[in-house]
């Protein structure tokens, strides 16, 4: 089943989040531990009470082995095919907590790398830090981002690009009173990436 209005893709997650955990047999503490979320946290996502922001979606791929594009809703066949294009009318989109994440792997979803186009709404409150196996790559389509990276913070204008490895503490906000917008490419780790060419 493919997910289409955005009424759908917004309730869809939490039940997603919660098939992946019952198709793992854990509970909800041990996928927290595993997640590296609380276990309250992964309680509130699955019950709809809160949106997932894209760290948390990515470290729930991660540890359930699964494409983001399928949390979010997609069950496409083209993850079989060896070669897939993703129309712009066939992106998903699932908006919260003052972000939007639309997946650009969805056609033909890896475990290794994982396209995101991220738009961060000025009003969004400064979330967290994040942190996750692998490394990430962003890169500013528009607006001025800032991005923390442990204790530094770099404002990031169109065009401009960061690469670092992601089990730095790492966050992303508007800068301007505007709304900003990247692709961000997540990768698994440089040891899972070394492995799959033995």
């Amino acid at each position: 089943m493919r997910v289409t209005s955005t009424e759908q893709r917004l309730t869809v997650v939490p039940d997603r989040l919660h098939a992946a955990r019952a198709r793992r047999g854990w509970t909800l503490h041990q996928a927290a531990a595993r997640c590296g979320l609380s276990a309250a946290h992964l309680s509130r996502l699955e019950s709809g009470a809160r949106l997932p922001s894209v760290s948390a979606l990515l470290q729930l791929a991660d540890a359930y082995a699964v494409p983001v594009a399928r949390l979010l809703g997609d069950d496409s066949p083209h993850a079989a095919d060896p070669a897939a294009v993703l129309r712009g009318a066939e992106v998903r989109v699932v908006a919260g907590d003052g972000m939007s994440c639309a997946s650009l792997t969805a056609a033909l979803p890896s475990p290794l790398i994982q396209a995101l186009r991220v738009t961060v709404h000025p009003d969004r409150e400064r979330a967290g830090f994040a942190r996750h196996p692998g490394e990430e790559w962003l890169y500013a389509l528009s607006g001025l981002l800032w991005l923390d990276l442990d204790d530094d913070r770099e404002l990031l204008a169109a065009g401009d690009v960061a690469h670092f490895d992601a089990g730095r503490a790492h966050r992303l906000g508007a800068a301007d009173g505007s709304p900003a917008t990247a692709l961000l490419v997540v990768a698994a780790s440089r040891t899972e990436l070394a492995g799959m060419h033995r």
